[in-house]
């Protein structure tokens, strides 16, 4: 997992693997630090993972959110 030079946010509704176990995660971590080299004005960024139809038969469907 890269490190980033913002700080990331997690939150992970989807399952309870550790983030830092968590492929979903560590992938969100090393796509966003490639897409902020040379950029100095990121101060953040918060990722939100959740599953809205979990209770339904269509439960494979996933949403993220990302917020810059």
């Amino acid at each position: 997992m890269d490190s980033a030079s913002f700080s990331i946010e997690i939150n992970n509704e989807i399952d309870d693997v550790k983030k830092s176990k968590n492929k979903n995660c560590t992938l969100a971590v090393d796509l966003l630090s490639k897409l902020a080299k040379g950029y100095n004005d990121i101060s953040g960024v918060m990722v939100n993972f959740k599953q809205p139809a979990k209770e339904h038969q269509t439960a494979y469907i996933n949403e993220v959110t990302i917020v810059v």
